[in-house]
């Protein structure tokens, strides 16, 4: 991901690197400032990825018979920055968060919003689904908490980093 709004993927050949720009209107900032994306591939599917902007935008490209042959799309997933998303580890879903302390989760294949969990307090900077289950662990500025993705309830929390 560029500065300029742009996803650039890449193909290697006999030759050397070809890029292509996948560039979505929604990414790109008029402001000049440098947008931060965040990346991850679809467990199980590496022709897909999702990529999440700072202006809450979330696009998926599928990559089709070849690099230059994709399909975008792309929806408002958030009012507010995306920080970060990923994938559970069996691929069926996908959680994002914003700078206003929301947990969202996704049906992976339709990006149907499934829930909300309203973090609280927490200024998240990290998701990462925990292996062969349905929690997600979010670190932020205060520590580490992990929630149910379903019921969105607080599984544990580490506030240690609150004291210092």
């Amino acid at each position: 991901a560029t500065g300029h709004g742009h996803v650039l993927l890449w193909q290697r050949d006999n030759f050397g690197f070809n890029n292509v720009v996948v560039h979505s209107g929604e990414f790109p900032r008029d402001d000049g400032k440098t947008m931060r994306f965040r990346i991850r591939f679809r467990p199980g599917d590496a022709d897909t990825i999702v990529a999440a902007a700072e202006n809450g935008t979330i696009a998926e490209v599928k990559i089709r018979d070849t690099i230059s042959n994709y399909h975008l799309l792309s929806w408002q997933a958030h009012d507010h920055a995306v920080r970060d998303l990923g994938f559970s580890s069996d691929g069926q879903y996908l959680a994002s968060c914003s700078e206003n302390h929301l947990l969202k989760i996704w049906m992976a294949k339709s990006y149907e919003l499934i829930n909300t969990i309203n973090l609280r307090q927490e200024y998240i900077h990290t998701i990462i689904w925990l292996k062969d289950s349905y929690n997600i662990v979010a670190g932020g500025h205060y520590g580490l908490s992990c929630w149910d993705a379903f019921n969105g309830i607080s599984v544990w929390s580490d506030d240690s980093a609150r004291d210092h």
